[in-house]
């Protein structure tokens, strides 16, 4: 005696994991049309950033204030990011996101080691909050489940700032500055 084979699978099971598939699959979609906005913005930060490696120090001041301009617009960019991300599970998502992340913490930190944000003078490394805070975004959250700065994506970038002021400062000696090397 053969069961009727409709009888045996549950249709509804299979309906309602297509439905979360798709819903999964639309928030993967909104958050990598932000992520890759910001990792645009980013390059054009970065770009700009660079050429503190062929400015004299005496012109820093216009290439930190062309930086910040393109920082303002990431940090826009990181509020969208942060209202879509901050509806679902951080640690969920957050592969999607962690590295461009990473890479704008680079860019407002060694901006702000340029004399940007306000500083005015160069040197000055910025603090996780400090950064958090320019970013309007929370950091290193425990007590709950949002959007924020974790402090890995700070520390990576500021390895990454590290080795950026190392070849700042050979960079700095062929120019003619031998000051520089020594902040």
């Amino acid at each position: 005696m053969a069961a009727n084979p409709d009888k045996m699978i549950q249709t509804g099971i299979f309906e309602d994991l297509q439905r979360k598939i798709d819903e999964d699959t639309a928030v993967k979609d909104a958050l990598r049309d932000i992520v890759q906005a910001l990792e645009k913005q980013d390059r054009t930060t970065q770009s700009v950033l660079s050429r503190a490696h062929s400015t004299p120090t005496s012109d820093l001041p216009s290439l930190v204030t062309a930086a910040q301009a393109n920082i303002d617009q990431e940090i826009k960019t990181i509020q969208q990011l942060s209202e879509v991300a901050s509806q679902h599970p951080y640690y969920k998502f957050n592969y999607a996101w962690t590295r461009q992340m990473q890479d704008v913490c680079y860019s407002i930190l060694l901006c702000g080691w340029l004399g940007g944000f306000g500083k005015g003078e160069t040197g000055q490394l910025m603090k996780i909050e400090d950064v958090g805070a320019l970013m309007k975004i929370p950091v290193n959250l425990k007590d709950r489940d949002s959007f924020h700065l974790t402090i890995e994506e700070y520390l990576l970038a500021l390895i990454s700032v590290i080795d950026e002021l190392a070849r700042l400062a050979r960079n700095s000696v062929t120019l003619g500055d031998y000051r520089r090397p020594l902040q």
